[in-house]
């Protein structure tokens, strides 16, 4: 059973639309990322200490509209992204982590990945898990001249 962090969060699952950013907890907030799978967005968490670092945990999907509503979130949490130490991401999709590196460059932040993720790319490689991603794409009835500009 999924469990929601918000009754908002929660809305927005039975209504399928898009919540807004929200605290969920002391010094942890959610920003929903637009990403164009069929859900339509993904949770990026902020989670910060008492002296305004923070890490992103699964930044969204890489695209301007996503930077921007990450970027958004950041700011509303009253965070400062020059304080952002770390990137993680939880596994690979591209809607949770298409900016994570680019974010983890951009703000000198260190990225992190569990093992097993890791592994599993290491032993799969891009060139299959972009092909497996198509499939996934092309299952979701995402038209095929518009998969080359998504993936990696």
């Amino acid at each position: 059973m999924i469990e929601s962090t918000s009754a908002q969060q929660k809305e927005a699952s039975t209504t399928r639309s898009r919540p807004a950013f929200e605290q969920v907890a002391e010094l942890v907030w959610s920003v929903p990322v637009e990403c164009p799978f069929p859900v339509g967005f993904t949770f990026s968490y902020l989670l910060a200490n008492s002296v305004g670092q923070f890490v992103v945990v699964d930044p969204g999907w890489s695209s301007p509209t996503g930077r921007s509503q990450l970027m958004a979130g950041i700011a509303q949490a009253g965070l400062d992204s020059k304080s952002m130490v770390g990137v993680v991401i939880t596994h690979f999709h591209p809607d949770h982590l298409g900016a994570a590196f680019e974010l983890a460059d951009a703000h000198g932040a260190w990225l992190a990945m569990h093992p097993l993720e890791s592994q599993f790319f290491a032993d799969v490689g891009l060139d299959e898990l972009i092909e497996r991603e198509e499939a996934f794409l092309l299952s979701c009835g995402m038209p095929s001249e518009t998969i080359d500009g998504v993936l990696l």
